[in-house]
């Protein structure tokens, strides 16, 4: 296929709408963290609060699922978020002598004035 400029253009609206599709599915797992929403959505969760039709959601989800954004339980069918995403972000920082020794791989020691122990 030739690429006429606005075979070009078709191409590129059809790209910026599937990132932006899928990063509306993604922004819904961000309100997990905010809204009194599940861990996990089902199709149908995520069809009711997107303006997309089914079809096309259900083709996003299995690409999504396929490039591990998204992940499936395979007993209620819910997509959670998947590895991929997961493996971007740092673990979340525990307080407290032990984990920063763990964090910095060096022991700690307590230190006590003279005199006391």
């Amino acid at each position: 296929m030739i690429k006429t400029p606005t075979s070009v253009h078709l191409q590129k609206n059809n790209i910026m709408s599937t990132l932006e599709n899928a990063a509306a599915v993604l922004t819904l797992f961000v309100q997990l963290g905010t809204d009194a929403l599940p861990e996990s959505l089902s199709f149908s969760d995520m069809a009711r609060r997107l303006p997309l039709p089914k079809s096309t959601l259900s083709r996003l989800l299995i690409a999504m699922e396929s490039q591990e954004l998204l992940a499936r339980d395979p007993h209620n069918r819910h997509y959670r978020v998947g590895h991929l995403l997961r493996s971007l972000s740092p673990p979340a920082p525990q307080s407290g002598p032990a984990t920063l020794a763990e964090r910095s791989a060096e022991r700690c020691w307590p230190v006590f004035p003279s005199g006391k122990s």
